[in-house]
């Protein structure tokens, strides 16, 4: 019976967690703590934007412009991914072509939406060596849950037991156990 690769994405294959954060920070209006949101932020690593929105709003008050500073901070990293290119972690495309090449299933189990997924895994020329991909917008439950992992087998028709899941955060190796 064949093995399974399930990978993370932010942090895992593409190096854009730095990135994100600095980019929420320079969105953030005036006015609000950004050592305070920098912390947020790191407590949001891993989690679908629903818990994101409530794990700011816990931090920052109900009053911050959760979606606008969204709608900058993506509006800040896409320019500076296509001026600069996708941040790949080192070897993350050998690797995925090493597995893809060994006639290994490869899927993603991100807790960012479809949207955002689809546009940067596109834009790194990563897409194609993934044969489902997963996200937070397509569970009820955001990881630690193994809501996403669970949907990630499925999707590949691979029961749990054999997928490998490759994680960096402590929510997402929670949720891949």
């Amino acid at each position: 019976m064949k093995r399974a690769f399930v990978f993370d994405m932010d942090g895992v294959l593409l190096d854009s967690e730095r990135l994100l954060m600095d980019c929420v920070l320079a969105a953030a209006p005036a006015g609000y703590d950004r050592e305070t949101l920098r912390r947020a932020m790191l407590e949001t690593l891993g989690v679908a934007e629903r818990e994101v929105r409530r794990i700011i709003f816990r931090h920052m008050g109900e009053d911050f412009p959760f979606a606008d500073c969204v709608a900058a901070a993506e509006e800040r990293y896409f320019a500076h991914v296509a001026a600069r290119g996708v941040p790949l972690k080192p070897g993350a495309r050998e690797l995925l072509g090493h597995l893809k090449a060994g006639g290994y299933t490869i899927g993603l189990a991100s807790s960012s939406t479809m949207r955002l997924v689809e546009r940067q895994l596109a834009m790194a020329n990563l897409i194609n060596y993934f044969e489902a991909l997963t996200t937070g917008d397509m569970v009820q439950n955001s990881k630690p849950a193994p809501d996403i992992y669970r949907l990630a087998c499925h999707k590949l028709a691979i029961p749990p037991e054999r997928a490998y899941a490759i994680e960096d955060a402590p929510k997402g190796v929670q949720a891949a156990a």
